[in-house]
């Protein structure tokens, strides 16, 4: 059900770095003049593998009915992790933070424990640099390209491929608005209980995401309190699938207003079963 619901929405352009002489040199980033070409966006005159990606960019942007929206490179890590390279509001917006974490999140919650924090790894924080791709789409596209370095396990340990695919996936797929529970309908991947999951990051002071698994189709009612017991947000009253579900709360109440730092309940009801956890908000 996946592949045939990201056919039937999605176009994908995979593109890999131009550096054939680089490669045949058995130099990671480096063309066969020694320059680190993914950090050689600001050269003058730009490298003719920098130019040919360039313009592939451009093509895709503006040749096409379905210009990029969500622009991802793809590298090796120096670390044994799997994370994301953040861009900080300093070097961005705070409008495009919360679309990064909104993202990040979003891939973490469909690979529990396998991806690192967005906030493990912060960049652009004293301005915005000029020499990475990731600069090109932000000076030329702005928050309307979610352009993110993806860096993943370069050891041993490394593995799970599948599961990180499928998450990235997923998170395009939830970061882009777009419903997809067929996923529940794969064998094996119906969840045999309940269960409401605690809400991550937990603390946290912009978006935060919840997961919830459901066995069978059925009303799920998943509602907001604060310590005085007044309901500030409804987060989901609906008939659902069986399968499991995410959602994401951004700090707002039902009238779309910011509420106050602390610490609020979320329940989760469904035929007979209640379930709660508490969260903390900080700002």
């Amino acid at each position: 059900p996946l592949g045939a619901f990201l056919r039937a929405n999605f176009i994908f352009h995979i593109i890999p770095m131009y550096n054939p002489d680089g490669v045949e040199l058995g130099y990671p980033r480096n063309n066969a003049n020694g320059i680190d070409i993914e950090s050689g966006w600001d050269d003058t005159p730009l490298e003719p593998e920098v130019e040919i990606l360039k313009n592939r960019f451009i093509d895709l942007m503006w040749s096409v009915d379905n210009p990029i929206e969500v622009a991802l490179n793809m590298h090796s890590a120096y670390a044994c992790l799997r994370y994301f390279v953040y861009h900080a509001s300093e070097g961005t917006s705070s409008e495009y933070t919360d679309l990064e974490q909104l993202f990040i999140n979003s891939v973490r919650s469909h690979f529990p424990g396998g991806i690192e924090p967005w906030s493990y790894y912060v960049s652009w924080t004293s301005g915005t640099p000029d020499q990475y791709p990731e600069s090109w789409w932000w000076m030329n596209h702005g928050q309307n390209v979610l352009a993110l370095t993806y860096e993943d396990m370069n050891c041993d340990e490394a593995g799970l491929y599948d599961s990180t695919a499928n998450a990235i996936v997923r998170g395009i797929i939830d970061y882009l608005g777009l419903d997809f529970t067929g996923i529940a309908e794969e064998k094996g991947s119906i969840p045999s209980g309940f269960v409401l999951e605690q809400n991550y990051p937990n603390p946290f002071n912009s978006i935060t995401t919840i997961q919830y698994s459901l066995p069978q189709e059925d009303k799920v009612t998943i509602l907001l309190y604060d310590l005085k017991g007044s309901q500030i947000k409804t987060l989901i009253n609906d008939r659902q699938d069986p399968g499991v579900k995410t959602l994401m709360w951004n700090g707002k109440n039902d009238a779309g207003k910011p509420v106050p730092a602390g610490i609020y309940l979320y329940t989760m009801a469904s035929g007979n079963i209640i379930t709660t956890r508490k969260m903390i908000f900080l700002k």
